[in-house]
């Protein structure tokens, strides 16, 4: 986020246009889970723990919003009515977490005409092993068959 936020303001300085950041933790760390395709010989209930405080005291301008991105991405978008959305990056991890994609079947009015993704966990050393049968790669090849556009 601190990253985004860096580019926001480089993208702002020339060019007459406002750029907002959010972002969406759970801030426990992942969940335990028990389905192969969440790779658990790659995660871990517990890794990635956040010291929200610590998090919180370096952004400047983005918004962190803490909790289950199945509840709080469809309350975001229901309640704070957000500027129209070109950027996604996702670090899920998860399938389960990740098939959160579905969000992106609602009206055009939520996005720019083009839409960017940023996946994180589809590359990886050779032990990590990531296939389009499991994690987000899964989540994307299910999503891309739903939707022929």
């Amino acid at each position: 986020m601190l990253e985004l936020e860096h580019l926001s303001e480089e993208i702002e300085r020339p060019v007459p246009i406002k750029i907002e950041t959010y972002g969406f933790d759970l801030g426990t760390g992942l969940p335990r889970h028990s389905d192969y395709r969440n790779l658990p010989y790659i995660w871990r209930g517990g890794f990635y723990h956040m010291d929200e405080a610590a998090v919180r005291s370096k952004l400047d301008s983005s918004t962190l919003i803490i909790g289950n991105v199945r509840e709080t991405v469809p309350a975001f978008l229901a309640m704070f009515q957000p500027p129209p959305i070109g950027f996604v990056a996702f670090d899920m991890d998860y399938l389960v977490d990740t098939g959160r994609l579905d969000t992106f079947q609602r009206s055009s009015y939520w996005f720019l005409p083009r839409l960017f993704f940023c996946f994180d966990d589809v590359v990886g050393c050779d032990w990590q092993v990531h296939s389009e049968y499991t994690g987000e790669l899964l989540a994307i090849r299910e999503f891309n068959e739903m939707h022929t556009d």
